[in-house]
């Protein structure tokens, strides 16, 4: 299986920026209804009781989108300037099982080695959001090649019997440079008065978990 390279920027923000957003003149350069989608999201994140996959800055988790499943794998990657680079390996399942046959040339592989047994993996955490996600080309005559993926995720992480809100702007580099998406970071966090959020879904509930 061939790794992906996710390059992404996540922005902390509320209720009221994302009405904001929708009147942010870079909307106005979404790819039209085929480029906009609205759906409820679960997220399954799967490690050891001591966390020996978090230990090797792997995140493993099943998405569950309409009556679909994906399980993806993250490995850890680059970070510089609030842009995120992660090498990331998906493939659709059956259902809200890992199917670890499909990561077998993945980092996984060598983890589970260490680990000694499969069955160890058991899920840890769970994280329920909707997502309202656009395709955009907000810069069509500085950047007419460049084109990002503009989604608002708001929801709960869910860890045992604690519960931590998520509220973010996440935007996702489809095509061109990567520092037309460091731009369109620069200019919503200027104009919609909002903060880079340095944690990843994944990083927030492992904090939740070692809070417990």
């Amino acid at each position: 299986m061939t790794a992906n390279t996710e390059i992404e920027i996540k922005l902390a923000c509320g209720a009221q920026h994302a009405k904001a957003l929708l009147k942010h003149p870079v909307m106005a350069h979404s790819e039209g209804d085929a480029g906009h989608s609205r759906e409820k999201l679960l997220n399954l994140y799967f490690d050891t009781d001591d966390y020996q996959l978090r230990r090797r800055k792997i995140a493993l988790r099943l998405r569950r989108y309409g009556r679909r499943w994906l399980q993806t794998l993250k490995a850890s990657g680059d970070r510089k300037n609030g842009v995120a680079m992660r090498q990331e390996w998906e493939t659709p399942v059956a259902g809200p099982a890992l199917e670890l046959d499909k990561l077998r040339d993945t980092p996984l592989k060598e983890a589970l080695a260490a680990i000694g047994k499969r069955e160890r993996l058991q899920p840890i955490f769970r994280v329920e959001f909707v997502r309202e996600a656009w395709l955009l080309k907000p810069f069509p005559r500085y950047a007419p090649d460049f084109i990002a993926e503009v989604a608002f995720d708001h929801g709960k992480i869910i860890s045992n019997a604690k519960t931590e809100r998520i509220s973010e702007i996440e935007l996702e580099l489809k095509a061109g440079h990567v520092r037309e998406l460091e731009y369109l970071a620069h200019v919503l966090m200027r104009d919609l008065k909002i903060k880079e959020e340095p944690r990843s879904k994944a990083r927030r509930g492992y904090a939740m978990l070692q809070a417990a």
